[in-house]
């Protein structure tokens, strides 16, 4: 017997009267005849996501296409949102999937308004919440094919960056990639960043980005010369602000060179 003839084969159970009555079976089954399944590649995808911290916050940058298999298919696409009050998230991996995430985070910021007992999400908060929520999709494999970048500045003016894989593996650092930007990008940033954050300005911050997303446009068949950053800042005491500042800022389209490229054996 087939697995298709198997599945049509009605299930009986015993009913009140004592008759046997046909009972649905356990495993659905599609048309062609095997089990229904859940989605096991991402379709729609956005490449890589990086962020550092800086002496006056944290800042996010990726570009703003989204490729369909390779093909460069949507190229006006915010990968950035912000989750108040100063939380911002990107992702890499599946656009659907990230579109849910948003729902329920827009869910979750709804809550906290309703309940208006003076508390706020921190980017901690939100973290913890996105990497519980991964992992408990990872277990009923039916994982959310994303990877997550979370940055902001709570309200103690302490900044926060951490990153969340469809796994619900998660990790915290001074710098963050995802994607390719593990490769490329890490090495950048560490290099830049790590035990120079307090002598790096915002000004510093960006420049730095822009030049590991130049990298990325020239190495990465996926990524784009058309980048969004951005920033959350701490609260300045000196300007008399009490909360952490969020921005993100228009596209931008990044200069690059392909004079080189005449060199380069093959390219002609």
């Amino acid at each position: 017997m087939t697995l298709a003839s198997a599945a049509r084969q009605p299930t009986f159970a015993p009913s009140d009267s004592g008759a046997e009555k046909p009972m649905s079976a356990p495993v659905a089954f599609s048309r062609g005849g095997t089990p229904t399944a859940h989605a096991s590649s991402p379709i729609m995808t956005g490449a890589a996501v990086l962020a550092l911290k800086y002496k006056d916050g944290v800042m996010i940058a990726c570009d703003n296409h989204l490729m369909f298999g390779s093909m460069d298919k949507f190229r006006n696409v915010e990968r950035l949102i912000t989750v108040e009050p100063a939380t911002i998230v990107g992702f890499s991996g599946d656009y659907a999937d990230f579109q849910y995430i948003k729902s329920l985070l827009d869910d979750l910021v709804l809550k906290e308004r309703t309940c208006d007992d003076g508390h706020s999400l921190s980017p901690r908060h939100v973290f913890e919440y996105l990497a519980s929520m991964m992992y408990h999709r990872r277990n009923k494999f039916d994982p959310l094919w994303n990877t997550l970048v979370v940055a902001g500045v709570d309200t103690q003016g302490k900044s926060f960056l951490g990153q969340v894989d469809l796994r619900g593996g998660s990790y915290q650092a001074d710098t963050v990639t995802t994607g390719f930007g593990n490769y490329l990008g890490q090495p950048l940033l560490r290099e830049a960043v790590e035990g120079k954050i307090d002598s790096i300005d915002e000004e510093a911050a960006k420049e730095i980005m822009k030049d590991a997303l130049k990298v990325l446009f020239y190495r990465n068949t996926q990524a784009a010369n058309t980048v969004q950053i951005g920033v959350v800042r701490r609260p300045d005491a000196q300007a008399g602000e009490t909360k952490p500042t969020i921005q993100i800022d228009e596209p931008i389209t990044l200069d690059t060179e392909w004079g080189f490229a005449q060199m380069v054996v093959g390219y002609r």
